[in-house]
């Protein structure tokens, strides 16, 4: 699945490699989700403990 979402084709059969590209669509886009919902989480802590660091860097 990952190899697919990231282009890196096991099947030389171009046709073969579209169609199990688009029956899997759904469950790429769901891991596609999932990952940026991560990533998107990631961003917010690392936000917040800037926050904090700074402000107890201001409070110095």
């Amino acid at each position: 699945m990952i190899n697919l979402q990231l282009s890196h084709a096991l099947e030389q059969d171009a046709a073969k490699t579209l169609y199990d590209k688009v029956q899997l669509l759904p469950k790429s886009r769901e891991m596609m989700k999932t990952y940026a919902d991560y990533l998107e989480e990631l961003r917010e802590q690392a936000t917040q403990k800037k926050a904090a660091y700074d402000s107890h860097d201001a409070g110095v």
